[in-house]
C-alpha cells in the first residue's frame, strides 16, 4: 500500500508538471479550431456586417486533398536474405489488417489534425476483441449440446487509433518522443468497459472526482477518467494506469516487446526543438481576420450608398423621415441632405483584399495551381509560368507529406513488431497478385526475423510509372532511328539502352541481358519496346538516302530483349 502511494505521488508530480504546459497547448488548440471553423465573437451592432468566411477551412482542405490522395502502401523489406519469404508474408498480413481496421478513414483525420493544430498523434495498440454471437445452427447437433451463444474472435491485430491532442500530455522538457521521459494518454471509460477488458484491478476502489469537477467533467459525470502513464524506468518501459487520479488500476512493465511508447507523433511543419510544430491556421490567422475586416467595411460602405442616411435641419418639425420607393417627404430640399459616402475607397479595398488572398495562398501554397509565388513574381498567363509555380508549390506539399510519411513508417514498424509478438496462429493469409489470388497458412514462427518497413504512397507509384514510360520511349526512339544513326557515323550503345529499360522496372539487367552472341534472333523488322498491338511508326530515313534493306542487327535486338518478328 505504501508503494502504491509513493507511485501515485510520483504520478501526480509528473502530471502537474506536464499539465502546466498542456494548458497553454489546449488554449492554442482552441484558437486553431476556432480559426478553422471561422468562429469569432459575434458583433453587437444592428447594422454592421459580420461576415467571416472560413478561408482557413478552404486552404486546409486543398492541402489535405493533395496529401491524402491515397492511403500509403505497405512494404516490408528483409534485413537479411533468409527473411525474404517472411517479408512477403508480413506485407500481405499488414495490408489485410489495415483494410479491416478502416485505416484509410483514420489516415485522413490524422493528417487533418496536423494541419489544424500543428501536431497529430496516433496510438498503435494491439486490438484483442471478442464478440458473443448466436451459435450457427447449420451444423448437425445429434447430442443436443449446442449452446445458444458462443464467443468468437472479432479482431486480433494491431490498430491505429487517432488521439485528440487535448488528451495527450508529454514530458515538458522533451522535444520529441525519443527523448521524452513519460507521456500521458487520457480517456473516459465506463466501469463496465473497464471490467470487460479483464486487465484492470481495484475497480471497486475508484473514487469520484468531485474536487476537480470542471465543465467538461460534468458532461462525463458517469464516466471514469482513465490516464495511461507510459514512463521510462531505467532501460525499461512501464505502464501505470490511474483512475480518477486517485486509484492505481494497473501497474506493469510495458506489454509490448518493442519497448517504445506505443504512439506516433507528426508535424507537417516542425518547429526547432519543439514537440508541437506550426499550424496552417496559426500562420494565416491574422490574414484571415484582416480579410474579414476589409470585406465587412466594404459591405458597410455599400449599405450607405444603397441606403443613404439623411442630414435633417434640427429646426424642422418632422424629424422621423423614412425613405422607401414612392415616399413623399413634405420638406424643402434645403432642410434635408443625404449622406454621400466616399466611393473612391471601394477600389483600394478590393485591391487590398486581393493582396491578402494572395498572401494566404503564398504562405500555404494552396492556390489554383498549388502556387508558391504571387502573381507579381511569376507570369501566370503562360504555360511556363504556371509550370514553375506549380512545381514550387508541389515541392512544399510533398515536403509536408514526407513528415506524415515519417510517422507512418514508425507506425508500421510498431505494427510489424506487434504481429511478431501477438499474432495468433496459424492464420490464413490471402496473397494478392496481378491476376490471381493464393492462400497460405502462416504461423508466428514464419514471420520472425529482422525486417525494415517502407512506406510507398500514390505519388511514388506515379513517379515510378513515369520513369518506366520515359525509359520505354527512350528505347523506342533508338530502335526507330538506329539505321539513321549508323549511316550518320554514330554507333548507338543499345545494350546500355536495354539496361536502362530493365532498371526502370527495378530489376537486375544481368538476369535479363545475356552476353553478346547468346540467344541471337534472325529478325528483319523487330517490334518496338512499347509492346504488341501498338502503332509502330516507320524508321526515319535521311533525305536522299535509299531505304535500309535490313533491320536492326540480331545482337542489338538480343540486347533489347524484344520478341520475334514476322519473318522469324
Amino acid at each position: 500500500m505504501a508503494s502504491d502511494q509513493k507511485l501515485l505521488d510520483k504520478f501526480l508530480k509528473c502530471w502537474g508538471t506536464a499539465d502546466q504546459k498542456h494548458r497553454q497547448n489546449r488554449e492554442f488548440y482552441k484558437k486553431c479550431d476556432d480559426g478553422y471553423n471561422a468562429i469569432i465573437k459575434p458583433s453587437n451592432s444592428e447594422w454592421q456586417s459580420d461576415l467571416h468566411p472560413p478561408y482557413a477551412l478552404q486552404i486546409i482542405d486543398v492541402i489535405e486533398s493533395n496529401i491524402v490522395d491515397d492511403e500509403p502502401d505497405v512494404r516490408v523489406i528483409p534485413a537479411q536474405p533468409q527473411y525474404e519469404e517472411g517479408a512477403e508474408l508480413l506485407t500481405h498480413i499488414l495490408k489485410q489488417q489495415r483494410y479491416k481496421d478502416n485505416f484509410g478513414e483514420k489516415y485522413a483525420l490524422f493528417v487533418k489534425q496536423a494541419l489544424i493544430r500543428g501536431i497529430t498523434i496516433a496510438k498503435i495498440p494491439w486490438l484483442e476483441e471478442w464478440r458473443k454471437v448466436p451459435t450457427p445452427n447449420y451444423k448437425p447437433d445429434p447430442l443436443g449440446m449446442r449452446q445458444p451463444y458462443e464467443t468468437v474472435p472479432y479482431r486480433q491485430q494491431p490498430g491505429f487509433v487517432n488521439v485528440d491532442a487535448n488528451h495527450f500530455l508529454w514530458d515538458a522538457n522533451a522535444t520529441s518522443l525519443d527523448d521524452a521521459e513519460y507521456v500521458f494518454f487520457r480517456t473516459y471509460e465506463s466501469k463496465r468497459s473497464l471490467e470487460a477488458s479483464g486487465v484492470y484491478e481495484n475497480l471497486d476502489e475508484i473514487q469520484e472526482m468531485t474536487s476537480r469537477m470542471t465543465a467538461d467533467d460534468k458532461e462525463r459525470r458517469n464516466r471514469v477518467e482513465v490516464i495511461e502513464w507510459w514512463w521510462r524506468d531505467g532501460n525499461m518501459m512501464r505502464l501505470t494506469v490511474i483512475a480518477n487520479r486517485s486509484t492505481i488500476i494497473r501497474d506493469c512493465p510495458s506489454p509490448f516487446w518493442h519497448g517504445q511508447f506505443p504512439f506516433v507523433v507528426a508535424n507537417i511543419m516542425p518547429s526547432l526543438f519543439s514537440f508541437v510544430g506550426k499550424s496552417i491556421v496559426e500562420i494565416i490567422s491574422d490574414l484571415q481576420i484582416a480579410l474579414w475586416e476589409l470585406q465587412n467595411q466594404r459591405i458597410d460602405n455599400s449599405k450607405f450608398m444603397a441606403n443613404a442616411a439623411m442630414f435633417v435641419d434640427p429646426n424642422t418639425e418632422q424629424q422621423d423621415i423614412r425613405l422607401f420607393p414612392g415616399a413623399v417627404i413634405p420638406l424643402r430640399p434645403d432642410q434635408v441632405q443625404p449622406f454621400q459616402p466616399n466611393i473612391s475607397i471601394l477600389q483600394p479595398s478590393v485591391q487590398a483584399e486581393e493582396m491578402l488572398k494572395g498572401d494566404l495562398q503564398n504562405i500555404t501554397g494552396a492556390v489554383g495551381y498549388l502556387s508558391g509565388a504571387s502573381n507579381t513574381q511569376i507570369d501566370q498567363t503562360t504555360a511556363t509560368g504556371i509550370s514553375v509555380i506549380s512545381n514550387m508549390a508541389a515541392k512544399r506539399i510533398i515536403r509536408m507529406k514526407q513528415q506524415i510519411m515519417y510517422a507512418m513508417r514508425r507506425a508500421g514498424e510498431q505494427q510489424l513488431a506487434l504481429n511478431q509478438q501477438l499474432l495468433p496462429g496459424p492464420v490464413a493469409v490471402r496473397i494478392d497478385r496481378e491476376a490471381e489470388q493464393d492462400w497460405k497458412i502462416v504461423t508466428p514462427t514464419d514471420i520472425q526475423g529482422q525486417y525494415d518497413f517502407r512506406v510507398e504512397d500514390a505519388n511514388e507509384s506515379l513517379m515510378r510509372q513515369e520513369r518506366r514510360a520515359e525509359a520505354l520511349a527512350f528505347a523506342n526512339w533508338f530502335g526507330q532511328n538506329y539505321m539513321l544513326l549508323v549511316q550518320s557515323g554514330v554507333q548507338p550503345n543499345m545494350r546500355r539502352v536495354a539496361e536502362d529499360v530493365v532498371q526502370a522496372f527495378d530489376e537486375d539487367p544481368k538476369e535479363y541481358l545475356g552476353d553478346s552472341g547468346e540467344g541471337m534472333m534472325q529478325v528483319q523488322n523487330p517490334p518496338l519496346v512499347g509492346g504488341p498491338g501498338q502503332s509502330q511508326p516507320e524508321p526515319t530515313t535521311p533525305m536522299g538516302a535509299a531505304p535500309a534493306s535490313s533491320g536492326i542487327p540480331p545482337e542489338i535486338l538480343a540486347a533489347l530483349g524484344a520478341g520475334s518478328g514476322p519473318n522469324q
